[in-house]
């Protein structure tokens, strides 16, 4: 009996050595190339450096069921692992540490060594912050210099990249070049008009803006001003002889003879006309064919000489005239 329990243990022992040799023959240590990211985890507005080519893909060297090793190590593997939240700067990673607490996305395989063990990366974070427009006019001329509603906006920028800004300027904020859209616009009119913020910058680095128009008011300068010129007189011309033979009458002692005229023209001059500094008058020509048939009334138009490069915009009104011939008075 003794003997045949000791045989049976035997067999029992030289089984296991067999199961235990087998499953050794299962298990291989490899390298595998992994190709390592970083992502934010599930926190909004941060965002982690790539890490540089040169040092991709890293080494890692795992021990492991011999088929789990022998799929990955014919590939680079691709490996994200997720970094929980850290304000803006650079970190210094430790690599083994963190594929281990991600093993499994290597197929849980256990990780010996990883070459290089150390990587740098750059934490940065998106901060909102409330910033003016500047609007810069250009080289427009304006009567209603330009302005923007809102006059400010919310900018979203790096959070390394405002600290900098910070520190080199005291002054921030968001320019937009009001000549860039004015051009083609009305001439003095007060408009208004929804323009966007194009490639919008703080001090030279891009950011994204909200709103990303803004609604921009001005009234650009006419380069010919129009303006009424009032009371402006009208004086008649002809030859001696007609003025010796006939006189001037008009329908109606209500008839005026001054007119309010509109001009345009430099806005110097014109601005001159309408205050009475530059003067200017219209002018009835009468010639010997008015002479003839002078019974009846006629429409005379004035002609007015203006400065040069200023012009009429509206037809003079005419006036009703005629010739009268002179009576001569008795002789005593």
């Amino acid at each position: 009996m003794f003997a045949q329990v000791r045989l049976i243990s035997i067999a029992a022992l030289v089984t296991l050595l067999i199961w235990v040799a087998a499953d050794q023959s299962l298990i291989t240590s490899g390298q595998l190339r992994v190709s390592l990211e970083f992502i934010a985890a599930g926190e909004t507005g941060m965002s982690i450096s790539t890490i540089p080519p040169t040092l991709q893909p890293v080494h890692v060297q795992v021990t492991g069921p011999r088929e789990a090793v022998d799929t990955l190590r014919n590939e680079v593997v691709k490996v994200t692992i997720p970094l929980k939240d850290r304000r803006a700067g650079e970190y210094e990673i430790n690599l083994l540490d963190e594929l281990r607490a991600n093993a499994h996305r290597l197929m849980n395989l256990s990780i010996e060594h990883v070459n290089p063990e150390r990587i740098d990366v750059q934490v940065d974070r998106t901060v909102r912050q409330r910033l003016p427009i500047r609007v810069d006019p250009g080289g427009v001329a304006y009567d209603v210099a330009p302005t923007v509603e809102p006059d400010h906006v919310d900018v979203l920028i790096a959070e390394s990249a405002w600290n900098l800004l910070r520190e080199r300027s005291t002054e921030l904020y968001v320019e937009l070049e009001a000549e860039r859209f004015v051009g083609g616009w009305p001439q003095g009119q007060l408009l208004r008009r929804e323009v966007p913020l194009i490639d919008p910058t703080v001090a030279g680095v891009a950011v994204d803006v909200s709103p990303d128009t803004v609604t921009l008011s001005c009234n650009i300068r006419e380069q010919h001003k129009t303006a009424v010129v009032k009371a402006v007189p009208i004086r008649f011309e002809a030859q001696i002889d007609i003025f010796n033979e006939f006189i001037i009458e008009r329908r109606s002692d209500d008839t005026l003879l001054t007119q309010a005229i509109t001009v345009r023209g430099p806005p110097d001059l014109v601005e001159k006309l309408a205050s009475g500094e530059l003067r200017v008058s219209g002018v009835i020509q009468f010639t010997t064919n008015d002479t003839v048939d002078t019974a009846d009334f006629r429409y005379y138009t004035p002609k007015f000489h203006l400065p040069p490069g200023v012009e009429l915009i509206e037809k003079p009104s005419d006036i009703e005239l005629r010739l009268a011939r002179r009576t001569l008075s008795p002789a005593n």
